[in-house]
């Protein structure tokens, strides 16, 4: 039987527990109540079930974190190996194209900007209209101290503190 069954049979045994115009409860109120009691026991049993479930899924979410992090660092040890043995092949060949049989280290041209002061830079290229040099990143908004400020009796249009209902399991 499905919960939601399960609450619509106890409503409906609710409403048989209802005195009658007289104040008196059914004759058979004994077994209603037995009844009643059966359903929330069935109730409870989903209920509980359903909250092992979400327990299992927190370990399994948990577990699986772990083993992120943990690949995570081995992947970093393995990229810092790499790039130290690479530095040393580098070394070693002197900066020569070099043939090693399973594999060739080559060498290429690159070019890197490097800015000494930004601010200067960023001075220069706005005064001489470089618009596509500069990128500007929209200020964001910290809901923490936005809401501390409504709080404080400040209207902020756009914006308000609204109030809800959080369900957790413990």
């Amino acid at each position: 039987m499905k919960l939601y069954e399960i609450d619509e049979q106890i409503s409906e045994i609710l409403a048989l527990l209802e005195p009658d115009e007289t104040g008196m409860f059914p004759a058979n109120w004994e077994e209603i109540a037995k009844q009643l009691d059966e359903l929330e026991m069935m109730r409870q049993q989903k209920l509980r079930g359903v909250a092992q479930y979400v327990m299992n899924i927190r370990s399994d979410q948990a577990a699986l974190k772990a083993e992120e992090k943990r690949l995570a660092e081995r992947r970093k040890s393995l990229e810092n190996r790499e790039n130290l043995l690479l530095e040393w092949l580098n070394h070693a060949c002197g900066g020569q194209k070099t043939d090693l049989g399973i594999a060739t280290l080559c060498y290429r041209k690159t070019e890197r900007v490097v800015l000494d002061d930004e601010n200067k830079a960023r001075a220069f290229l706005a005064d001489n209209h470089h618009m596509e040099c500069l990128r500007y990143v929209p200020a964001e908004i910290s809901k923490k101290e936005l809401k501390e400020l409504i709080k404080s009796g400040i209207e902020v249009p756009g914006a308000s503190v609204q109030e809800g209902l959080s369900c957790s399991l413990r």
